[in-house]
């Protein structure tokens, strides 16, 4: 469309005109007089829009969709906030963040606002709108609890917020407090509610996300502290690391009164004499933890070395070393506090310029990567993405990127000089051991004694990993001391948990060896004591598995995030499994993956050890992350092969998943069972290369956890001697039967009941499943199909050791070829029994009157139990076992784990092989009985 000579000069002085223009014409497309908004607005609100839309990704798309707030963006003074409506609503409020973002980033844009001030503007409006949403919300559930009018409830702003600093897309960091004679569970009711009002999203967006977890004891603590245990928490278990959050501390809404009263109280313990050798390695510690987990440092604008974070952290530090003796560097704001520390001599003049300046650079860098996404982005792109940005700051690519190293160069060397070197950490684990509260030295014969009585074996080497466990093993957390503190106060109920292990020697050894390659064993001993479910989790993986404590403890870096998501009840969603690996390979490569899926496999593993999770839903959210990590395996090895020159111009790859993966019934260390299909016109030879790379992706760094993804493809047409890749109208004939050369059995066919598309289009997965169907269930099965099932089964049991619980006598294969066999044969006519999945087959079985409800009732309880045993005995190991341990011991132990006790003289484990038997002689009987009944039709 044709654009007002007014707008075309507008879009002139942009950064990108045709993004502008594109934006532009987008806008007035969706308004009903464009010559009559374009008449109405100021040369200054063109120019400003232009801007907006010129950067393009979220904040363009804002205005697109709500083109009558150009208005706003017109000359006049800028309001400090804008005038908040008492009686506003929440959309209101919403529209009126909306509007101000957008003027804000505007004049940001075009120059007439720096960084730090468009920061501070947005914080003034935050805080009127938290007390706003705080004066509705209280309102609105005065009918329900009428005791929320008069609750004294104030609410403290930290972190960027609290500092008057904060982003586009900043979270606000709260904590909430009550008055001490203010009931808990009407302050909690207006705590949600606020909280749920303040992140809830609507057609004109959001106000802000809320972050709770700074309050005292994060996640487990109260969510609405009274004000005496929060000014308790602090001198009694405060952190250095939540010293340095309250200096941004000040009270935004609410009861701003009862807020400052509580931070006034803090000031002895925030503002001390001076920081201790202890103190300072917390705080070091800290800050390379939080470097070293941050992907592509080297472009991380926030949180990378010489980042924001970094020039925040010089200036923290510096304000606890002395505002203790010096309350005029008691300030919340970084440059306020820059300029304090220079005045008073705590900072040297080039010091001072080198952080001021690259903390400017950086949040204006930051500022610009939020308002194309609309979310916290730190990551400096490359290509277009970062010329679009150089252009914004009027600079080359190529100038963008020197200045952006000069920033961080100079923060990294000034942080190098004011912290690291100075107070570099050398022989610190065992300072002031001798002052803590278990100072004194315990004769190792009392100790040993003392944990024999509470049940464990080897008291000697129990003592020893107990003591381990009371010392930090990081020399940059070593002199806190905290975690010999904490676990003594601990040690009574941690030992009898563990005692009830079924090994508790064991236990507690997998215990130290989980907590030892951890940044702050205090942390975590400070999560057991406050948070049951924590600690029970911990308890059960060290108890339950060798094999997951050993992932956990090559991938210490995971533990936070598995415990908040368990914590939080995330569960594992199939879709962002998938997400997740892409963006990792993107970012970091193949063997960050082993990262990814460490933390997906405790996720898991936790829940199902503590006995919280089901086997169906814990093998089927194995399989949802095996598929996540495949499919995005298959991207990465197609973008290689792209990029060699040796991926077909046109087709489809395709994979199909058969076995456990197929079924979504997979287990701990199951192999990935896949035939990989190509369609299309270019050769199956063609995709050769693409599955060698994605062979070579799967093995990629393999280690004592072996390969990233085990795959399989030895069910492919044609077995091992075929080429890796089939066509798919190749395959399918094999599978028919037809064709030249070899054909497939009925046996084949019984495999592919439980096949399942898992890589592709959607599209391609839809043909493939419905070709799959045609192929499975379109043609008849006689009694050759049962004489096959038969031969396999009778090759089976002649193979395995009898108390195979996979394939001996009424095993797994007894119960799943059957189902399969049934399916195959009525599947047909009934759509219904089309299903991979054996427990959800065998419920249909019996719904379409194929099993009588004792039959169903025999091979389902069989099923579960022995899926049940199997996967407590693989989660131990990780080895592919399906025989019951020889060893006593070991036996014994997994008798325990599933739950069987001694009754009497009758032990465990005597139990539990009494029960295999029954169910296996069960199955087997029913498995046989419905074989003859099927010769027989």
């Amino acid at each position: 469309m044709d654009l007002p000579a007014r707008v075309e000069d507008a879009i002139g002085g942009t950064a990108a005109p045709e993004a502008a223009r594109s934006g532009f014409e987008r806008l007035l497309e969706r308004v009903a007089d464009p010559a009559r908004l374009v008449e109405r607005l100021d040369d200054v609100a063109l120019a400003r829009g232009a801007a907006l839309l010129g950067l393009g990704g979220a904040v363009a798309e804002a205005l697109v969709s709500s083109a009558e707030d150009l208005a706003v963006l017109g000359a006049g003074a800028l309001p400090d906030p804008p005038p908040v409506p008492k009686d506003a609503a929440f959309d209101a409020l919403r529209a009126l963040r909306r509007r101000y973002t957008l003027l804000l980033a505007a004049r940001e844009l075009t120059g007439e606002l720096e960084a730090t001030a468009a920061a501070a503007h947005l914080s003034a409006l935050a805080e009127a709108l938290l007390e706003r949403a705080l004066e509705r919300v209280r309102a609105e559930l005065r009918g329900r609890h009428p005791e929320v009018a008069s609750l004294r409830l104030a609410v403290l702003a930290l972190g960027k917020l609290g500092g008057g600093e904060l982003n586009y897309s900043s979270d606000v960091d709260l904590v909430l407090l009550r008055a001490d004679d203010a009931p808990a569970a009407p302050a909690e009711a207006l705590a949600r509610a606020f909280v749920a009002a303040v992140g809830a999203r609507s057609a004109r967006g959001h106000l802000f996300r809320v972050d709770l977890r700074l309050r005292p004891y994060g996640s487990a603590g109260a969510l609405v502290p009274r004000a005496s245990a929060f000014r308790a928490y602090y001198p009694e278990a405060g952190r250095t690391w939540e010293r340095q959050a309250l200096l941004k501390a000040r009270p935004v809404a609410g009861d701003r009164e009862l807020g400052a009263e509580a931070l006034a109280d803090l000031a002895p313990w925030l503002w001390r004499d001076e920081l201790d050798a202890r103190a300072i390695q917390e705080v070091l510690g800290l800050r390379e933890r939080i470097a070293a987990r941050a992907p592509g440092a080297e472009r991380d604008v926030k949180l990378g070395p010489g980042g924001l974070r970094d020039v925040e952290f010089a200036v923290q530090f510096l304000q606890l070393l002395h505002g203790g003796r010096d309350p005029r560097l008691r300030t919340p704001h970084t440059r306020e506090a820059i300029a304090r520390l220079t005045q008073r001599r705590f900072l040297r003049g080039e010091e001072a310029l080198a952080l001021d300046s690259s903390y400017c650079f950086l949040r204006r860098l930051e500022h610009l990567l939020q308002l194309v996404s609309d979310r916290e982005r730190t990551q400096l792109p490359e290509g277009e993405e970062l010329a679009l940005l150089a252009r914004c700051l009027r600079r080359t690519p190529a100038e963008l990127e020197a200045a952006f190293q000069d920033a961080r160069r100079c923060a990294r060397t000034t942080l190098d000089a004011l912290l690291r070197r100075p107070f570099a950490p050398v022989g610190a684990r065992a300072l002031d051991l001798r002052d803590l509260l278990l100072g004194r030295e315990t004769a190792p014969e009392r100790a040993a004694r003392l944990l024999e009585a509470e049940g464990f074996r080897d008291g000697a080497s129990a003592w020893r990993h107990l003591r381990s466990m009371a010392e930090e093993k990081n020399p940059l957390w070593g002199p806190s001391g905290r975690a010999r503190t904490v676990l003594a106060g601990l040690a009574p109920r941690l030992l009898a948990r563990l005692a009830r292990a079924p090994d508790p020697d064991a236990a507690l050894r997998n215990l130290d060896r989980l907590t030892a390659p951890l940044g702050a064993k205090a942390t975590v001993f400070e999560l057991f004591a406050e948070n049951d479910d924590a600690f029970e989790l911990l308890c059960a993986l060290a108890a339950g598995s060798d094999a997951l404590v050993v992932t956990c403890a090559n991938h210490p870096e995971v533990f936070d995030e598995v415990v908040d998501r368990l914590l939080t009840g995330a569960v594992v969603d199939p879709h962002a499994v998938r997400a997740d690996a892409s963006a990792t390979l993107a970012a970091r490569g193949p063997e960050a993956l082993r990262e990814l899926r460490a933390l997906y496999l405790l996720w898991i593993g936790m829940p199902d050890l503590a006995g919280r999770a089901n086997v169906q839903n814990t093998a089927r959210a194995l399989a949802d992350v095996a598929e996540g990590f495949l499919g995005a395996l298959v991207e990465r090895a197609r973008e290689v092969v792209r990029e060699r020159g040796e991926l077909p111009a046109e087709g489809e790859f395709l994979v199909l998943g058969l076995g456990r993966l197929g079924a979504r019934e997979l287990s701990y260390g199951s192999d990935l069972d896949l035939v990989l299909l190509s369609e299309g016109p270019a050769p199956a030879a063609a995709w050769e290369p693409l599955a060698g790379e994605l062979l070579a992706l799967a093995r990629d760094g393999a280690s004592a956890e072996g390969p990233l993804l085990p795959l399989d493809l030895r069910l492919r047409p044609g077995g091992r001697s075929a080429p890796l890749v089939r066509s798919l109208s190749g395959a399918l004939a094999y599978w028919r039967g037809e064709g030249p050369g070899d054909r497939a059995r009925d046996a084949e066919r019984l495999a592919l009941q439980k096949a399942r598309p898992v890589c592709g289009s959607e599209r391609a997965r839809a043909r493939l499943a419905a070709a799959l169907a045609g192929v499975l269930y379109e043609r008849s099965y006689g009694a050759e199909l049962w004489d096959e099932l038969t031969e396999i089964r009778a090759r089976q049991v002649a193979a395995t050791a009898p108390d195979d619980l996979k394939r001996g006598p009424g095993g797994l294969a007894d119960i799943e070829l059957v189902a399969s066999a049934l399916a195959l044969r009525y599947g047909g006519e009934r759509p219904g029994l089309r299903e991979p999945n054996t427990a959800r087959l065998l419920a249909a079985l019996e719904a379409e009157g194929l099993l009588d409800p004792a039959e169903h009732r025999e091979l389902r309880t069989a099923y579960a139990m022995l899926r049940r045993v199997l996967l407590r005995l693989r989660v131990r190991t990780w080895q592919p076992h399906s025989q019951l341990p020889a060893a006593p011991e070991v036996l014994r132990g997994l008798a325990l784990a599933l739950g069987y006790r001694d009754v009497g003289a009758a032990r465990a484990e005597g139990h539990l092989r009494e029960e295999l038997a029954h169910v296996r002689a069960r199955a087997r009987a029913v498995c046989a009985q419905i074989v003859a009944r099927e010769r027989s039709r």
